[in-house]
Order: structure tokens, then C-alpha cells, then sequence
């Protein structure tokens, strides 16, 4: 029933967002294996206009993916809060990440890096957030160490401040780091963007030593 409702207009109502989140995480919360930890943070306002039955196909599909990345055993967190007149959910694991070369073909259909299934999940799961309901899906950090967050926040402060804008393409922005003691990383790094078919393509290089 939920894939029938693909390729046409889907009802929205105003109805219990919290509601569809926490049917969908109990429901999953005992079928993702033994050693799969799935906790929920759910804050703010509880109706929102959705469609129940695609929400929750979006959240299932997103949710089994990060338990994919797991090989069977780590944590798997889903957060919602509000900002402004806007809903934001937050899915983070502590998996294996997304190789970097792979994170921009994501959401492509067809794309797949699994041995079985025909790579349709996320992008249908971004159809639906994004040609249905007017949001977006962002990939906002993936690492070996850390995992995968789709939207992960910083202060309060920074949270008002980029968030929105970054989520609308209204802003682009970039971060540096430095190890502590270790003086600026940022001092002998070189980058250089070329404007290549219609795109900018940022290659660069950075030169450290040590003792």
C-alpha cells in the first residue's frame, strides 16, 4: 500500500509526527538483532502535516541502512526537534561510514553497495521527503571511526545560525581543524577549485611533519 502511493499525489494530514516515529522505532527496535541498540530523542511539537505511511517507510528504510552498517552489533540513534515551522530528524549509527568517493551517489538510483536489493531505498526515501513533504535529506557526516549522521547540530547558537540556510543551499561553508599542540594545520594547506563541466571541482594538499 505504501508503494501505491508512489508516483501520485500523496494525502497529507495534520496528525502526530512523535506518533509515527515511536511505531516505527518499537516496531523496529526488536527486529534489528540482540546486540543493535536503537534509542529515540523525540522533542517539540507533535502535529505535523504528513503522510503516516511514507514517514514511516522513509524512517524504516533509513534505520535498516545504518543497521546494515553495524555488521551486526553497535547504535543506532533517531532525533527530532523542531526549528521554527520546520520538523528535523536526526539518524546517526556508529557504523563502518560511507566511503568518501560513495557519499555523493548516496541518494542515486540504482546505487548500491550491498550484494542484494536493487538500490532504490534512498532515493525513493528522498522523493518522498523532498517532492512530497518539501524538505530535504542531507548526508552531513561519514566516517570509519564515527559512522554515518544524516544532520548532526552543534550549539544552540550554531544550530539557528547555519542550520536552516545550509539545509535551502542558502549558505556553503567549510571547517578547519588542528591537533592540539601541534600548531595550524591550516598554515601549509593548498587548495585550488576548477570550474569543470558546470561544476566546481576543489582538489588540494596538505604537508605536516613530525618528530
Amino acid at each position: 500500500d505504501r508503494f501505491s502511493k508512489i508516483g501520485s499525489q500523496p494525502e497529507r494530514s495534520d496528525s502526530d509526527i512523535n506518533q509515527t516515529i515511536e511505531i516505527t522505532t518499537d516496531y523496529l527496535g526488536t527486529r534489528l538483532g540482540k546486540k543493535i541498540n536503537l534509542s529515540t530523542q523525540i522533542d517539540g511539537e507533535a502535529i505535523a502535516k504528513h503522510n503516516r505511511q511514507l514517514i514511516s517507510w522513509v524512517l524504516e528504510n533509513m534505520i535498516k541502512n545504518a543497521a546494515d552498517a553495524l555488521d551486526g552489533e553497535g547504535e543506532i540513534s533517531v532525533r527530532k526537534e523542531d526549528q521554527g515551522n520546520l520538523v528535523q530528524i536526526w539518524i546517526k549509527d556508529n557504523g563502518k561510514g560511507i566511503p568518501t568517493a560513495d557519499q555523493r551517489k548516496i541518494f542515486h538510483p540504482g546505487f548500491t553497495t550491498k550484494n542484494r536489493g536493487w538500490g532504490l531505498g534512498l532515493s525513493l526515501a528522498k522523493r518522498i521527503i523532498e517532492e512530497y513533504h518539501g524538505g530535504k535529506v542531507a548526508l552531513l557526516e561519514s566516517s570509519p571511526q564515527n559512522g554515518t549522521t544524516l544532520l548532526e547540530l552543534g550549539t544552540e547558537e550554531q544550530k539557528q545560525k547555519y542550520i536552516k540556510k545550509t539545509l535551502h543551499g542558502e549558505i556553503i561553508w567549510c571547517q578547519g581543524y588542528s591537533e592540539p599542540n601541534a600548531g595550524s594545520d591550516l598554515a601549509s594547506l593548498q587548495t585550488k577549485a576548477e570550474l569543470i563541466d558546470g561544476k566546481w571541482i576543489i582538489n588540494g594538499q596538505k604537508i605536516w611533519t613530525r618528530s
